[in-house]
């Protein structure tokens, strides 16, 4: 009893703190603002903001929670409570997504009802199961939350934006927000170079009266740093004690946070932040319920997260099938590989393209990356891996597949070299900015680090 009662005590504690530091930046903030007539301006129009933002993180954490806990039965509370919030983004943009491609008006009463039918029919379906203990766990999580946005929400952590964050993010939220439709008139630029999801992200702020997501960006990103540490210390908890486990996971995500490749790019409002957040999730999952024989309580938290990966970039299936031929070498029947990993995938890439270009008319040869040749290889690639889980996995190819770890590593060599054959132009100032960053002071030792890692099971294979 003392022990749930210290545990909300300091869950109180730290709400208090955080709100106070949110009240102090905000009276700092007034202060600078007060100086200068422009941002004055801007302070009084945008000054409940902050609450805004606060409450809408606290209100998708809490649906992600019970969406967890009404669909999961064996997924440990510490792990529901570290993916809540950014499965709940993950049901915000797959549900825009949905509305948009049958042409349903975009807007918040719209998605407000579909989301509310969605709660409801899952709460009477496990309304027995929230009681009791549950309650308490769902209360103090929500308390510490509220913690975090008001962190989230200070203004202290480190957020940039540039051209892609203003453009393929803000206005591309802002158009299809106001258009409450994918209008190819106001957006097919932006349908051509980028994908969809980073832009729904930012449509949830719009919809709510806030227009701005770096509070959502900060809770996407803490609880990406929350659910690595997890992993490290369940890792560690085979070898160490609780209380040294903890600490390893501790000082490794820290680690993780300083590093200045991850450091950087978790405080960048770009598509390719989200997919680093989402990619991480995928393969954490897939390879913790390889073990575990049902299965169903992580499917559908993998499939979603998967449908979010390929709506986050034009080209993001090509990466995601290459993940996925990757984790075939873990215990997966070909069945459940198929049905869990490479459908999902594919049919959502096929509704993309069939939305953006057969029904909206907006991939053309001179589009950046939504056009005939590069549609080609994104479909190439989801059949070819379709193919190999369906056909050869487990049936043919067996020293392939024994050494899978090395061929993939010589594949992506042999693709680099096709493409710099295809586009000798692009591919050399890719490489040629890859070699700048390998001794990029702010990059530190990240690119020696991680070219290491991929290199050192092919070279003792």
């Amino acid at each position: 009893m003392k022990s749930k009662k210290r545990q909300v005590c300091t869950a109180l504690l730290f709400m208090f703190f955080m709100i106070c530091l949110l009240i102090i930046t905000s009276i700092i903030e007034a202060k600078i603002s007060s100086e200068n007539l422009v941002l004055s301006l801007v302070f009084e129009r945008t000054k409940s903001y902050k609450i805004k933002q606060v409450l809408t993180i606290l209100i998708a954490y809490l649906y992600g929670k019970l969406f967890l806990i009404c669909t999961q039965k064996s997924v440990e509370q510490k792990l529901q409570n570290l993916l809540a919030f950014p499965i709940a983004i993950c049901i915000w943009c797959i549900t825009s997504y949905v509305v948009l491609l049958l042409d349903i008006p975009y807007n918040a009463y719209v998605m407000c009802f579909i989301l509310l039918c969605l709660l409801v029919v899952l709460l009477i379906k496990c309304r027995n199961k929230i009681q009791g203990d549950l309650v308490r766990n769902i209360i103090v999580s929500c308390i510490y939350v509220v913690g975090f946005a008001c962190l989230a929400t200070s203004g202290l952590l480190y957020i940039q934006l540039t051209e892609d964050s203003y453009y393929f993010i803000s206005q591309y939220a802002e158009i299809i927000t106001n258009m409450q439709s994918l209008n190819p008139d106001y957006c097919s630029m932006l349908m051509s170079w980028t994908g969809i999801s980073p832009a729904l992200i930012n449509s949830l702020p719009i919809m709510m009266g806030f227009e701005t997501m770096y509070g959502i960006h900060h809770i996407i990103m803490l609880s990406f740093v929350g659910i690595f540490g997890y992993s490290v210390y369940e890792l560690g908890i085979t070898y160490l004690d609780q209380k040294k486990a903890k600490f390893v996971a501790i000082i490794v995500s820290i680690l993780l946070v300083i590093t200045p490749a991850v450091g950087i790019t978790m405080g960048l409002e770009l598509s390719s932040s989200y997919f680093v957040v989402y990619i991480f999730l995928f393969v954490f999952l897939s390879e913790k319920i390889q073990y575990v024989e049902n299965k169903i309580d992580y499917e559908i938290v993998i499939i979603l997260i998967e449908i979010m990966l390929v709506l986050t970039r034009q080209e993001a299936s090509v990466v995601l099938c290459f993940f996925i031929v990757g984790i075939s070498v873990l215990k997966y029947e070909n069945k459940e590989l198929v049905n869990i990993f490479v459908l999902p995938c594919i049919l959502t890439q096929i509704s993309y393209l069939v939305k953006m270009v057969l029904v909206l008319n907006v991939g053309r040869d001179n589009g950046i990356l939504l056009n005939t040749k590069s549609m080609a290889m994104i479909m190439g690639v989801n059949i070819l891996t379709f193919l190999y889980v369906l056909l050869v996995r487990n049936r043919i190819l067996f020293f392939v597949q024994k050494h899978l770890h090395a061929v993939l590593i010589y594949a992506m060599g042999i693709v680099q070299v096709g493409l710099f054959i295809m586009e000798p132009e692009k591919i050399k100032t890719n490489l040629l900015s890859e070699l700048s960053n390998s001794v990029n002071s702010e990059w530190g030792l990240s690119f020696w680090m991680i070219l290491f890692l991929v290199m050192h099971y092919p070279l003792l294979d």
